[in-house]
């Protein structure tokens, strides 16, 4: 099949690279850009039952005012010896202008000190150095859209106060950061990689016209790949917007040795006297078949990342195994073709045997592969101590792989001179960081179930102090204590609660009549539900004699409601309930923190 092939592509040979260059070209000219069509948010990648999926989507479906800003950005005003008055008249103007028409499109909500002054101990450092704007964006951090609002916006700081300076950090800051990195690491990897693969050919060869038939391929094979992916991407197939780091690696690796295997047959046949076409047809009959075997064995393992949960990792498999389909086409195509143009003279200025101009071999040196000679004697003399050293030099990475630990420490990845890294720093070193940026804990009951009632809350209260005590956290949020300390909840406390269940003993009112109103009697109800609920959320409260006297005395209320002939009695058992749930709710005070 491969020497068919090699007929073919020997009789259509300008036919065969014309067509390549062309294609190329348009894939370099016409098709979108993976930055443009693909996804650099992550999160776009995640399965659908993730835990952060699961807590995205619910806070769109139950605070969907709150969750109405998709990503953030925050702008930091610093003035290092103290924020003075022109300093405030500046951010102001900014906030005005962020909250103004003029503004770009895609702005939600703007949290300042001058739009909610009652946030300004949050908002403003203690030192007085360092005010924090916080931009909500109605689209993700990772859209374009994001990044064209930051652009605008270091349009707009202009003309600053002396000594004032302004940073545009936050999700939105951090991934345009991020972004701007990730797109010079890989020009630069592309660039260390053509110089790398340049050198090692002109080392195998020595021969610039040899060397840039592999270089030649390669780039074509990579053009295409990149405008096939931008195609996919654009038809709507998730496509990593980075995964050109990946594609570059691979296609110069694989595609320097496809070519290799191949200009290295070619050059054995040409030693045996025989015409560049019958050189061709013998080299790629031979060797197509092993770059065959090698490409599908590669992409057979790249498809086997579309079982991966992730989408990223899903997705980058059959993308990755695109780029190979088309390295090696181009391999089995390009690389013929141009041999077959320059026969011989491909390896100048190594020496040919010209008798014809149809036969053109190449002569062969006694000492040119004397090292690889020497190395194939050791290997199939002593094959097993070989073997051994080498799977021996292999496993020692892995004895540094106990040390792997993962980290989500974007700041970290980012470059130190990144005008995010350097705000984010002063929010540091003037905020309490964590308050800026905390990570959220979404509770949900999957019966439907209303989660304030006491036992959950019973519940909730053992989750708050489990968070506390991790190391790290610094302070809890939640409904028991709203601005993370415990006296903000003391009003949810069962103790302050039991407190506010006693009637009023000023109320002076003992008319029967008003006593025994159905509105009295499902009063007392309701406070001997809520007693029985508390009693099962805290079961060594049932202990107490006063909890215990407190449901037996409103038992006997409601009977006594219940029946108008004992109306008269109930003033006096209603004073007796009020020193009964004093005593519970003390009982609670003392009790709870120890045993609830």
């Amino acid at each position: 099949m491969f020497k068919a092939i090699a007929g073919w592509v020997i009789k259509f040979k300008y036919l065969v690279v014309s067509f390549w260059v062309i294609l190329a070209a348009l894939m370099a000219f016409t098709a979108p850009s993976l930055q443009e069509v693909s996804k650099l948010d992550q999160s776009g990648f995640m399965p659908a039952d993730s835990d952060s999926a699961k807590a995205s989507a619910l806070l769109k479906q139950y605070f969907p005012n709150e969750s109405a800003s998709v990503s953030s950005l925050y702008l930091i005003i610093y003035n290092h010896s103290t924020l003075n008055q022109n300093d405030m008249d500046y951010a102001h103007s900014l906030s005005l202008w962020l909250s103004s028409e003029s503004a770009p499109a895609g702005i939600g909500e703007i949290n300042s000190v001058f739009s909610h002054p009652q946030l300004s101990s949050r908002l403003i450092s203690p030192d007085n150095t360092t005010m924090l704007i916080d931009v909500g964006l109605l689209q993700s951090a990772q859209d374009q859209q994001s990044e064209n609002i930051i652009t605008s916006i270091h349009a707009q700081i202009t003309n600053m106060p002396d000594g004032l300076e302004v940073f545009v950090s936050g999700e939105a800051g951090m991934m345009k950061d991020l972004y701007a990195a990730l797109a010079e690491s890989i020009d630069l990897t592309t660039i260390v990689t053509i110089i790398l693969v340049s050198v090692l050919l002109l080392i195998i060869y020595r021969s610039p016209v040899a060397s840039l038939v592999p270089l030649v391929t390669i780039g074509i094979a990579y053009l295409v790949s990149r405008g096939v992916l931008g195609y996919m991407a654009e038809a709507g197939v998730n496509i990593w917007s980075q995964l050109d780091v990946f594609i570059v690696v691979l296609i110069f690796g694989v595609g320097t040795d496809y070519c290799l295997f191949i200009m290295s047959r070619f050059r054995e046949e040409l030693h045996k006297n025989q015409t560049r076409w019958e050189a061709l047809k013998t080299a790629l009959g031979r060797i197509g078949a092993v770059v065959s075997a090698s490409a599908i064995a590669l992409i057979v393992g790249l498809m086997g990342m579309s079982i991966a949960r992730y989408q990223m990792i899903q997705t980058m498999g059959p993308s990755l195994s695109v780029s190979i389909a088309i390295t090696l086409l181009s391999a089995i195509t390009i690389t013929p073709a141009l041999a077959s143009i320059f026969g011989g003279k491909i390896f100048w200025p190594s020496k040919t045997n010209a008798t014809r101009p149809e036969k053109l071999a190449v002569s062969p040196s006694k000492d040119k592969f004397r090292f690889w000679n020497w190395v194939g004697t050791i290997t199939t003399k002593h094959p097993l101590p070989i073997a051994l050293v080498i799977i021996g030099l292999l496993l020692i990475p892995y004895t540094q792989l106990s040390h792997q630990r993962l980290s989500f420490d974007t700041i970290s990845e980012l470059p130190q001179d990144a005008e995010s890294v350097i705000g984010f720093n002063k929010l540091t070193e003037h905020f309490n960081i964590g308050e800026m940026m905390p990570a959220t804990l979404v509770l949900a009951d999957e019966n439907g179930g209303n989660l304030s009632n006491i036992a959950i809350l019973a519940e909730l209260a053992d989750l708050t102090a489990s968070l506390e005590s991790l190391k790290g956290v610094d302070a809890v949020q939640s409904v028991l204590q709203p601005d993370g300390t415990a006296a903000s909840g003391a009003a949810l406390r069962a103790a302050n609660q039991v407190l506010g269940l006693i009637p009023v003993e000023s109320s002076g009112n003992t008319n029967p009549v008003n006593l025994v109103s159905d509105q009295t009697l499902a009063g007392f109800e309701f406070i001997r539900t809520y007693l029985q609920e508390l009693g099962q959320s805290f079961p060594w409260l049932t202990e107490e004699t006063s909890y215990r006297d407190s449901i037996s005395s409103l038992d006997n209320i409601i009977d006594t409601l219940q029946d108008i002939r004992y109306a008269a009695q109930i003033d006096t058992q209603l004073n007796t309930l009020t020193g009964q749930l004093r005593q519970t709710a003390d009982a609670l005070r003392l009790g709870y923190p120890a045993q609830a």
